[in-house]
């Protein structure tokens, strides 16, 4: 009897929920898992998180990585610069399927570039 064997032919890394993938040729791997992969998401008004299911143009924006910052770029819209590492003490509650979690807010500036887009 033969063993199958699996090959990684690729990496990809999806910092931001439902938006685009970067691909890495190596990446850190965490307690949580991959380092960076899905610590963002889009929320609406009543706080329950957004995918592409719900809206598809967020298939649209593009995700980068370039020294310690997320780079958000959509057709039509300049490019939104985030820092990997958020700060912040005010956090508040987000719907997640059928869990409840933490989450920090983004400034203003990168809700604003988001909604605009959507």
């Amino acid at each position: 009897m033969t063993q199958a064997q699996a090959k990684l032919s690729a990496l990809y890394v999806y910092p931001v929920k439902s938006m685009g993938g970067v691909r890495v040729s190596s990446w850190q791997v965490g307690e949580r898992g991959l380092d960076l992969d899905r610590r963002w998401m889009v929320v609406d008004k009543d706080n329950k998180f957004l995918t592409q299911r719900q809206i598809p143009r967020l298939a649209l924006i593009s995700v980068s990585l370039a020294r310690d910052q997320l780079v958000l770029s959509a057709p039509g819209m300049g490019q939104m610069e985030i820092p990997c590492r958020q700060t912040g003490t005010a956090r508040f509650s987000v719907q997640v399927w059928k869990d409840k979690v933490q989450a920090l807010p983004a400034d203003s500036d990168v809700s604003n570039w988001i909604s605009d887009f959507l």
